[in-house]
C-alpha cells in the first residue's frame, strides 16, 4: 500500500496548468510529493478511445501524474476531485 494518493489528470494543454494544479492542491493543504506533466499529441476516435499518440493530427493534451499526501476518506477524495474540476 502506498503512502501517497496518486492523481492522474488528462486535459487539453494550456498555459499555467501546472501552477493551477499546484494552487488547487495548496487550497486543500495537500503536499505534492511528485508531479510529472507530459504534454502529448493524442488522437481519439468518435468514442473517445485513443487511436494514436504523438502522431499527425492529434490534439495536444497534458498528462499529469501526481502524488499527494495519502487520502483515506471518500470525502477527501471527492473534495480533491471537485477542486481539480
Amino acid at each position: 500500500q502506498s503512502t501517497h494518493t496518486i492523481v492522474e489528470i488528462v486535459v487539453p494543454d494550456s498555459p499555467f496548468l501546472v501552477d493551477s494544479v499546484k494552487m488547487a492542491l495548496a487550497r486543500l493543504d495537500l503536499v505534492c510529493h511528485l508531479m510529472l506533466n507530459n504534454p502529448t499529441q493524442i488522437q481519439r476516435d468518435k468514442k473517445g478511445q485513443v487511436t494514436d499518440v504523438n502522431g499527425e493530427g492529434g490534439v495536444l493534451q497534458s498528462l499529469f501524474h501526481i502524488e499527494v499526501d495519502r487520502l483515506t476518506s471518500k470525502d477527501e477524495m471527492q473534495a480533491l476531485k471537485e477542486e481539480l474540476l
